[in-house]
């Protein structure tokens, strides 16, 4: 024979109904100075809370801008390497420019690293700042 499960009632363990207007009641009565000290803490908390996500969405807004700036910058920084490309290739075209340009085609040289690298600069902090976002 299966013996059968006692039911929480049987254990006594059956909870009386209480309606939440009794409880208030009762806190209010007896527990007014705690409920005012823990209702002033929760306000606190949850001053803190919506300031804080005030604060992250304040600093996601200046990220997004700074990205928007920084992907601008790239893409001029691309268009001033394609110009300087297109110029020193015209520059060594052939001997007779070679030796027409031989002071400028350096020049142009160095200033296609230097942009080269500075692109490489601000794709960096554009992808720092996704990481960020």
């Amino acid at each position: 024979m299966e013996k059968e499960q006692p039911t929480p009632k049987d254990l006594g363990l059956v909870e009386p109904v209480i309606n939440e207007g009794e409880v208030k009641e009762f806190s209010r009565e007896y527990s007014g100075e705690e409920r005012r000290d823990l209702a002033s803490q929760i306000q606190d908390l949850r001053q803190q809370y919506f300031d804080r996500m005030a604060e992250l969405d304040q600093s996601g807004l200046e990220h997004e801008q700074q990205m928007v700036e920084k992907e601008s910058v790239a893409s001029q920084g691309m268009d001033e390497i394609e110009r300087l490309q297109v110029e020193l290739d015209n520059k060594e075209s052939s001997v007779i420019s070679r030796l027409l340009h031989f002071r400028a085609i350096p020049r142009l040289r160095q200033q296609l690293e230097l942009t080269d690298s500075q692109l490489t600069e601000v794709r960096s902090d554009i992808e720092e700042l996704v990481t960020i976002l």
